[in-house]
């Protein structure tokens, strides 16, 4: 399922890497290449990747009681 959803978010590795390289990379520097809000919407949707789905699995949690 991570790879659908990641599939679904970035639509290629290429887009997938790019955000990988921008979330080690200062925004200072992205700032100064003139990619400062590419980087901030990579980001955005690198954490949502990651997060979504163990927040949804807490939810699930949650539902059944454990």
């Amino acid at each position: 399922m991570y790879f659908v959803w990641g599939w679904l978010l970035f639509r290629n590795w290429t887009n997938f890497w790019e955000a990988i390289v921008f979330w080690f990379k200062p925004e200072m520097w992205s700032l100064f290449e003139g990619r400062y809000w590419d980087d901030i919407y990579a980001e955005m949707k690198l954490a949502l990747w990651f997060f979504a789905p163990i927040g949804l699995i807490h939810f699930e949690m949650q539902l059944l009681g454990f």
